[in-house]
């Protein structure tokens, strides 16, 4: 089997439940591990100059976070009341519940190779 079989079967791509507290009120979504593709398109979309990062969390967290259903939480018109309406804080527990993603896919693939190695 080709290295980049053995990569896509060992990786898993569903979604991952994430929770974050804002002003003791929880607010649950889904979101499935960031993949390069999603993070150039990302990066396009935020093209260059100073406010760039903020530009490509905006696209990332509209982009990833779904409801249970696989629909969009956010719809790109919704950028400006994030940017505007909700405290920086908020914004940023948002980045990192997507961001975050990343590592635990990567982390629970490592797990599922060892858990083969073992066997």
């Amino acid at each position: 089997m080709r290295l980049i079989d053995q990569l896509v079967k060992a990786v898993d791509m569903t979604a991952a439940e994430k929770t974050i507290d804002v002003n003791g009120k929880e607010f649950t979504f889904w979101v499935t591990p960031l993949t390069a593709a999603e993070r150039e398109k990302a990066l396009k979309e935020a093209g260059d100059g100073a406010a760039q990062s903020s530009r490509f969390a905006m696209s990332l967290i509209i982009s990833k976070c779904k409801e249970k259903t696989g629909q969009a939480c956010f719809i790109p018109a919704d950028a400006a009341r994030l940017r505007r309406e909700l405290p920086s804080a908020v914004f940023d527990q948002l980045l990192t519940a997507v961001m975050g993603t990343e590592e635990e896919a990567t982390e629970e693939s490592e797990d599922k190779s060892a858990g083969e190695e073992a066997e």
